[in-house]
């Protein structure tokens, strides 16, 4: 078991976004050298009223609420508990940035070491695709006394930790958490705040120079872990140092999987660095697409790939290796599909779509919209070379 004091930690509040919703309940288990040492628990008044749905989820209600402190009242005790502990949650950059966000608003500076469960589960055991609260609860055989309530799921983290150092061989565990332990050397004009905000999910990361001149562009299916990569020592993409230490800002794209990610890149590349996508196309040689023997589309129609991250589904509309856009909702993809005047190819997006379609990566959904006849009976125009 970890050597250091520890807090397994779970909050409940008014909505997912730290800045401008806040805490409604703290649930906390206080555990030193392996051995539990205590738990606290505290229904916190969030001075706005929580909506309907949160409190069907919580069953936590404004009444119940309405006399309980206020965080700044909890603060100064709060702080005194968390001090100079390994703060472990599960998707810990929610709890953590509800409490920087929560004690920043009174003036008060929290930085902490943070360990995730939800990482952890990832690292330890690839094989499987779900790694939320409830899964490793029906998976381990853990047991809730309230699942959505702060100290019920709190104690359902520390099962969780013992489980894994009661099965899994400690070498393992141990590298994993190390893996998430590892120090950042950010440059001086990068606060430890702005790679915080930057999210667990899908995207495309750009980086800035104080001049606003943008440095480098990439992807990731994790631009969290990524981002904060190019600042660990260790990690290859960190070698060019003169690029890395110039970083003052940080901006990202978010999306629903990595087909989303690829497009966006290449759409930001062309827009935002010109000179440095000629240079590429130089280097690649005579290849273009009017000598390029392109392969057949193999579908009587558009084509659609849909894609989900948690709560975010994207639909990336392709026709005659022509890409037409992203659609999030259903009257978005009609429009998007209806709508087209004139069919651009791209080199790039082409090989994007033919690698995706050959492996048919998993969680990819294909969709065949089959022949717009009514839009070619309009004349629409297409550049697909041959």
């Amino acid at each position: 078991m970890l050597p250091q004091p520890l807090i397994f930690l779970d909050l409940e509040t008014t909505g997912m976004t730290a800045t401008h919703e806040r805490i409604t309940e703290i649930g906390l288990i206080e555990v030193a050298n392996g051995e539990y040492v205590g738990s606290w628990s505290q229904l916190v008044n969030p001075e706005k009223s929580i909506p309907p749905f949160i409190q069907s989820l919580t069953g936590i209600t404004n009444e119940m609420v309405e006399d309980a402190p206020t965080f700044e009242q909890l603060a100064p005790g709060l702080f005194q508990r968390l001090d100079g502990k390994l703060l472990i949650a599960h998707n810990a950059r929610f709890d953590y940035g509800f409490l920087k966000n929560e004690f920043g608003r009174l003036g008060m500076s929290y930085r902490s070491r943070v360990l995730c469960t939800a990482k952890l589960s990832r690292k330890l055991f690839p094989e499987h695709r779900r790694h939320n609260l409830d899964s490793l609860i029906e998976r381990y055989g853990l047991t809730c006394s309230a699942r959505h309530r702060a100290l019920g799921d709190a104690e359902v983290l520390w099962q969780f930790l013992q489980k894994l150092y009661a099965e899994v061989d400690i070498a393992r565990i141990n590298a994993a958490v190390q893996a998430q332990m590892v120090a950042s050397n950010l440059p001086a004009g990068l606060s430890a705040e702005a790679l915080d905000a930057i999210p667990e999910a899908p995207g495309v990361y750009l980086f800035y120079d104080e001049r606003g001149a943008l440095l480098y562009v990439g992807k990731s299916v994790d631009l969290h872990a990524r981002v904060r990569s190019h600042f660990s020592g260790d990690h290859r993409l960190a070698k060019d140092m003169r690029i890395t230490q110039q970083v003052t800002r940080v901006e990202w794209i978010e999306t629903a999987g990595e087909l989303g990610a690829l497009l966006n890149e290449s759409r930001v590349i062309k827009e935002l660095l010109p000179l440095k996508r000629e240079r590429r196309i130089a280097f690649r040689g005579k290849e273009t697409a009017h000598n390029l023997q392109l392969a057949p589309w193999p579908y009587r129609g558009a084509l659609g790939l849909r894609e989900c991250f948690g709560e975010r589904c994207e639909v990336h509309l392709f026709e005659r290796w022509c890409f037409l856009g992203t659609a999030r909702t259903e009257a978005e993809i009609w429009e998007k599909l209806e709508v087209r005047d004139r069919l651009v190819f791209d080199l790039d997006i082409y090989k994007i779509l033919k690698r995706e379609l050959a492996k048919r990566t998993r969680g990819v959904a294909l969709i065949e919209f089959g022949p717009m006849s009514s839009l070619w009976q309009r004349g629409a125009e297409t550049s697909v070379p041959g």
